[in-house]
């Protein structure tokens, strides 16, 4: 093949998984790598995509604390809480600022707090039309910022929350409760909860699409679709799974991936 010959299987014609990122075309003897809307061509890879506005940003948390740090910069952000058992988290995100939902499980309780993750970013420079311009580090290259002031906003006898996924249109939580197995949904100010659905035995996780309306939970041996209300209920993957957690979905894809605990593995399946 590296002599241009004609040896079967040295051109790749098909879209198989993992071909693009996000969009692959069939052309006559080849395919070709498109972005969806908001994404452009990696500058390393042709077949990747990386966000075509903002930067990336990497968020992860500690037992006590939250860390950042964007895409192409030396910049971290450290956010300190008031918590001792930080364990599952989501966010809801504007242009210089992320509003942060985390379960404390010591306390039986969930959090928020507001995260300002503005960077400078240098705008005197002239850059080639392709190329981003890179956030300039500050000059201790880390932001301190303190996030004892933290608003707990569900703390209830009844409830033992052990996953939580947010709804960043509508401003709403989805909670996993433990203690009931069962899912329900509050505001970001911690009121107005409602039941929507029983999770089954041995709930792990959950995740939402907003946009598509869309609420993913797994059990035990099980991952399960449903529409954001809790109806409709349908069993995504039922076979060769163990114990699927950290659930995320790619809405350009249409894919769900989930690392499956007792199998030491990563894994994804269509959402469709």
């Amino acid at each position: 093949c590296v002599d241009e010959s004609d040896e079967l299987g040295c051109i790749r014609t098909d879209c198989g998984f993992g071909s693009c990122s996000q969009i692959c075309l069939v052309k006559k003897g080849y395919y070709n790598c498109q972005c969806a809307s908001g994404y452009r061509k990696g500058p390393l890879r042709n077949d990747t995509c990386v966000a075509a506005e903002e930067p990336g940003l990497l968020l992860v948390s500690s037992e006590s604390d939250f860390r950042s740090i964007y895409q192409g910069t030396t910049v971290m952000g450290f956010l300190q809480t008031s918590s001792k058992k930080i364990d599952r988290f989501d966010f809801s995100i504007t242009k210089h600022n992320i509003t942060l939902f985390w379960i404390d499980s010591l306390e039986k309780s969930l959090q928020k707090v507001h995260m300002d993750t503005s960077v400078k970013v240098e705008e005197s420079v002239e850059f080639p039309h392709n190329v981003k311009p890179r956030a300039l580090p500050s000059s201790d290259r880390v932001k301190t910022l303190d996030g004892t002031h933290s608003t707990t906003i569900l703390k209830d006898q009844t409830v033992i929350p052990l996953a939580i996924a947010c709804d960043w249109l509508t401003e709403h939580i989805y909670v996993i409760n433990k203690k009931q197995s069962n899912i329900f949904v509050i505001n970001f100010n911690g009121t107005n909860q409602t039941t929507l659905t029983a999770t089954g035995k041995h709930p792990i996780d959950i995740v939402v699409d907003p946009i598509n309306r869309v609420m993913v939970w797994s059990v035990m041996e099980a991952i399960i679709l449903s529409g954001m209300d809790g109806y409709k209920k349908q069993k995504l993957v039922h076979a060769n799974i163990e114990w699927a957690s950290g659930l995320a979905i790619d809405q350009t894809t249409n894919r769900l991936y989930w690392a499956d605990y007792r199998k030491s593995t990563i894994e994804t399946c269509l959402l469709t």
